[in-house]
């Protein structure tokens, strides 16, 4: 045996699975790339839930505040009315939130009811 490796010899098949790894290595990382923008999409998702529930219990202390200072009026003061046209806007930004973050259910199809021949008898 002689003490050389042919490296000329085995260059072809080294490239071919060279190749192979990078192709591997790439398509690994295109669905690491996509796993990572659903993940900061939910968390983006997740963080502006947390600011509206945040301004709406802000909204609910200064409406509160503003009932107390008028000492509890029968009809509503005109900050009141603002105040809670805000919590209503809030309110439905919210629910578009949820709304986005819930994945589109799929209808499935029922399969077609098999039409059945009536048999006819003779008597």
């Amino acid at each position: 045996m002689s003490g050389k490796y042919d490296f000329k010899k085995e260059w072809p098949k080294i490239k071919k699975q060279l190749m192979q790894y990078s192709k591997d290595a790439l398509e690994l990382a295109k669905k690491g790339e996509k796993e990572l923008v659903r993940v900061s999409k939910k968390g983006k998702r997740h963080l502006d839930m947390t600011a509206l529930n945040l301004k709406r219990e802000h909204l609910y202390h200064l409406i509160g505040k503003e009932y107390v200072k008028a000492k509890c009026p029968g009809p509503q003061t005109p900050k009141i009315n603002q105040l809670i046209q805000d919590l209503n806007k809030i309110e439905e930004d919210m629910k578009v939130l949820r709304s986005a973050g819930k994945p589109e259910r799929k209808v499935k199809k029922t399969p077609a009811k098999k039409k059945t021949r009536k048999r006819v008898t003779k008597s």
